[in-house]
């Protein structure tokens, strides 16, 4: 007989109140059947664990034998004992308190203590578990049940794992959306990325971009722009094009010539209020190596300015903020990424293919 106990203890349900499929991960959180940035790769070593909150659960990673990363929830399901302190051989992980055995698929394979007199069917126990793949230097979490048509994570083109120069995170005092909308806001650079590499007020002018519907988001179509201080490096003419697509993973890639310089944004929720804010550097230029140091740091400058600036948001952490008031075309984008989780999630409940909000159009802003 399995008996679950404290309920607090169990792991959450995978049936909502009505008998149907809850979502992976609470609604409050972020959006299920999507991919997550976890981590870069190099933080995850074969043959080890590694604990880590995410999605408001706490979970535990790893990497097996054979070099495949994976999580599951981080807990015993005999008395919720964390599996991170456990031993792990490379194929299965032994729980700290009594030896359960389970595989990295979190199905338990073995419960040593029990009397072979007393056979018990282990096949129901299992924690639950998250697909992960290793994908151009990173590893990525699915926040949907494991299957065999997962679709695969996002990926940046013309750029392998090799060309990773630069990596870093930031943990955001606020949640998913906040930290989202600071991804893709085109006006708040020179309030809050203030420094001598930003433009002051004077200098502030017009701009006219025109954005289409791209894969579970928007793009700022590819066009030509002038190097920008902080790529002093690069050639003076060179080509941009920037996309969003959900759960939070912005792309820029800028080509110049044969090569190409791009960048890497992603946001994942820790928590209701806290954010991992991960930013990501390839470039194909091998002469560029040197400056891998400098922009480390003024990538990490960047950054935290943001980072300061969300810290304003934990006052509201624990009250209702009142409405937002999204105005024009600066905060066009805010309004897509609302409308796009709303369509996403409501094309998951009625059961049907999701249709891109966004159209067509040229965004006017000054900064």
């Amino acid at each position: 007989m399995l008996y679950s106990g404290d309920e607090r203890l169990a792991n959450r349900p995978e049936k909502d109140q009505e008998g149907e499929r809850a979502p992976y991960i609470s609604p409050d959180i972020g959006l299920s059947d999507l991919w997550y940035f976890a981590m870069p790769s190099r933080k995850l070593k074969r043959g080890k664990l590694l604990a880590k909150r995410m999605f408001d659960l706490h979970l535990v990673f790893g990497r097996d034998s054979e070099g495949r990363p994976f999580a599951m929830q981080n807990s015993c399901r005999h008395q919720a004992m964390p599996l991170s302190l456990g031993r792990f051989d490379g194929k299965r992980l032994e729980c700290p308190n009594h030896g359960w055995l389970y595989d990295t698929d979190g199905q338990c394979v073995s419960i040593p203590c029990l009397s072979e007199k007393q056979p018990q069917d282990i096949s129901r126990i299992r924690i639950k578990s998250f697909p992960c793949r290793d994908v151009q230097g990173n590893v990525w979490i699915y926040a949907g049940r494991p299957s065999d048509d997962i679709p695969d994570p996002p990926r940046l083109p013309e750029v392998e794992a090799k060309h990773l120069r630069v990596d870093g995170m930031m943990r955001f005092a606020c949640g998913m959306d906040r930290a989202t909308l600071g991804l893709i806001d085109p006006a708040h650079g020179p309030y809050v990325h203030t420094s001598w590499l930003r433009r002051s007020d004077r200098d502030r002018r017009e701009k006219e971009k025109r954005f289409v519907p791209s894969h579970l988001g928007f793009t700022m179509a590819r066009h030509s722009t002038k190097t920008a201080q902080a790529l002093w490096f690069m050639p003076k003419s060179m080509e941009i094009e920037v996309s969003f697509q959900l759960p939070g993973v912005h792309f820029e890639c800028v080509r110049a010539g044969k090569h190409v310089f791009t960048g890497m944004i992603t946001a994942t929720p820790l928590t209701a209020n806290e954010t991992q804010v991960n930013y990501n550097l390839y470039w194909t230029i091998p002469w560029l190596a040197p400056a891998q140091p400098v922009v480390a740091l003024l990538m990490h400058n960047f950054f935290a300015q943001d980072q300061h600036a969300m810290a304003g948001l934990s006052t509201f952490a624990t009250e209702r903020t009142p409405p937002l008031t999204l105005v024009g075309d600066p905060d066009q984008q805010a309004v897509w990424y609302f409308k796009l989780k709303q369509e996403y999630l409501r094309a998951k409940k009625e059961g049907r293919p999701f249709e891109n909000p966004v159209q067509e159009t040229v965004l006017r802003w000054r900064t």
